[in-house]
């Protein structure tokens, strides 16, 4: 008996075990689907799946109440391709009361069998119609009795799909049949939003001398892409840009930093910045909507009248219980102000917020507090400790009643990045606030980038522009990296810049990075990567935005923050209370101040 249940219950492990692989199979990554997880599959068994024969003149997905047809995609799928199958099997589902049976390319049976193709499958129709396909574009398309789905940027993917969708949805409940009345095609100025009136002056960025760029479009969010040209030359980018002129578009500006090379182009529908960047021999094209974001600005335009004292305010973390924060106030000569990022959000403040601090700030600074103008403001990224101020004070007409902002400059990613960096909870952050504040301009924030404010001036060195499409776990990588030159002295603003980003900084500026002032990276943390960039740096002025606690932790723990105790530097903490610098020559400041709250 003993030995009888022995055997059985080896047999019921061995049949748990090959249960498990074959859900495992499945691969989990369908949860994706809009229709919720993969128990929708349990109607996807024999009874509802009987492949039809392949058919050129059509192709039957599902009718008399079985798929009749796989639904496919690369089995080496990215995010993009996961939420697209989903959506589509979703949709099915919605029409036909049963959910397709999961399916990649791995599968060879599909070669031969009616399908729909998802991404950049393994089969020849897959490749036939990317083949076709520009950077930006989208289609889908029946080839050989097959539905083929392609796209070249997260855009061109949902810009498809929600056509594809609206075809499905057309369909006779319980029957879904595609033929070639399916086809569709799907411009890259369709795909990021273009207007028809835009449209009328939309120029087609050209292919890089004569070859296709080695990545599609990569989505910078909001609107914005880019394509990448690899293994080139600066010869070989001069000709590209001669080939922008050819094509029609307008010369703003250009700069040169370093080995690398800058030029802005525009047309009344967009932004195309092009930049070589010498030590990675490549080139990024990067095309903005001239209908969201403005062109930076041109010194010639920079006219103001000498009416105040300039200051440098670094604001203190104050009672946020918050061990970090950042918000750097620069007064202009005009009045006006200049202001980089602003502190810690009230969801992440046990008392006094950020909000209140800076605008307290602002009133004792401003030649008049009942009338405050910020000329910029600059966010280095989506981080609670750095635009918390911007997004709360754009909740309260207490704030917004007195204050005016002419131009913000940032450079958010797109929502897939947000969600894998844990933050996409404030992927509308920024949108909301900036609904509010109205600003005249808003900027997106590229490499070699200079705005003007009276006598400051702001070159942007660094920003998602010169990581992508690599994948970051923490958005700190993407932070907008400038340098400030002000009253006579250059800062290098790092933001919470760690590993990709500082690698590529060394890498690319070299001793461009030269600086008096800098302002440490990540507060200052271990991890970042930013010894190198330190070293060439080579500061007198060092700002730790911290409070004094973890500044005293910070020092002892983290071993290249020791370069800042030589004779010579002086390191500014920016601890709880407000630190104010007018004395331009010795950079030392006055004392310490709490700005008066309400």
């Amino acid at each position: 008996m003993k030995r009888f249940r022995l055997i059985a219950l080896i047999l019921a492990l061995i049949i748990a075990i090959a249960v498990f692989a074959s859900c495992d199979s499945e691969d989990n990554t369908d949860a994706t689907d809009s229709s919720g997880d993969l128990s929708t599959d349990a109607t996807s068994n024999s009874e509802t799946t009987q492949i039809g024969q392949l058919d050129t003149e059509k192709l039957v997905v599902f009718s008399d109440g079985a798929y009749r047809a796989y639904i496919a995609r690369e089995e080496l799928a990215d995010e993009t391709d996961r939420l697209t199958y989903g959506d589509l099997r979703a949709a099915i589902k919605n029409k036909v009361g049963a959910m397709a049976k999961a399916a990649t390319d791995f599968d060879d049976n599909i070669a031969g069998a009616p399908a729909i193709l998802i991404g950049e499958t393994k089969f020849e129709e897959s490749a036939t119609l990317y083949s076709t396909l520009k950077s930006g574009e989208a289609a889908a398309k029946f080839i050989n009795g097959k539905y083929v789905i392609a796209y070249t940027s997260d855009q061109g993917a949902e810009a498809v799909m929600k056509k594809v969708v609206n075809l499905v949805n057309a369909c006779e409940k319980g029957n879904v049949v595609i033929d070639s009345s399916w086809d569709l095609f799907v411009s890259f100025a369709e795909t990021v939003g273009y207007t028809e009136e835009q449209l009328k002056s939309y120029i087609e960025v050209p292919e890089y001398n004569g070859r296709r760029f080695d990545e599609f479009s990569v989505d910078l969010g909001q609107n914005s892409v880019m394509h990448i040209a690899e293994k080139t030359n600066a010869e070989e980018y001069d000709e590209y840009v001669t080939s922008l002129y050819a094509a029609g578009f307008k010369y703003y500006t250009s700069n040169t930093i370093g080995n690398n090379e800058y030029f802005t182009f525009s047309t009344d529908a967009q932004i195309v910045t092009a930049m070589y960047l010498d030590a990675y021999k490549e080139t990024r094209v990067i095309v903005d909507n001239r209908a969201i974001y403005a062109l930076p600005g041109l010194e010639r335009d920079n006219v103001y009248e000498e009416v105040s004292e300039p200051s440098l305010t670094v604001t203190g973390i104050g009672a946020t219980g918050w061990p970090g924060g950042m918000g750097y106030v620069y007064k202009l000569v005009d009045g006006t102000f200049f202001i980089i990022d602003g502190g810690v959000n009230a969801a992440n403040s046990n008392s006094t917020t950020s909000a209140m601090w800076l605008f307290a700030t602002l009133q004792e600074l401003a030649d008049d507090p009942d009338n405050i103008v910020i000329s910029g403001w600059l966010i280095t990224h989506i981080h609670v400790d750095h635009l918390g101020a911007f997004v709360d004070m754009a909740k309260d007409s207490k704030y917004t009643d007195k204050i005016t902002v002419k131009k913000v400059i940032y450079n958010q990613p797109n929502d897939r990045e947000m969600s894998k960096a844990g933050i996409s909870d404030r992927t509308p952050w920024m949108q909301r606030a900036l609904n509010v504040w109205k600003p005249d301009e808003i900027v997106k924030a590229h490499p070699g980038q200079t705005y003007y404010f009276c006598d400051l001036k702001v070159t942007v060195l660094g920003s998602q522009d010169l990581l992508m499409p690599k994948t970051n776990s923490s958005h700190n990588n993407l932070s907008v990296v400038t340098m400030v030159e002000y009253e006579g002295f250059r800062a290098l603003y790092l933001g919470d810049a760690e590993g990709l980003m500082n690698t590529a900084l060394e890498k690319l500026y070299g001793e461009e990075l030269d600086c008096e002032i800098l302002q440490l990276a990540h507060h200052g943390y271990n991890g970042t990567g930013a010894g190198p960039v330190y070293e060439i740096a080579d500061p007198i002025i060092v700002f730790w935005p911290v409070n004094t606690a973890h500044y005293k932790g910070i020092v002892k723990n983290v071993s290249f923050n020791q370069m800042f105790f030589e004779p010579g530097v002086t390191n500014h903490v920016a601890g709880e209370t407000n630190m104010t610098i007018k004395d331009f020559i010795s950079w030392e400041p006055e004392d310490r101040w709490t700005p008066k709250l309400s």
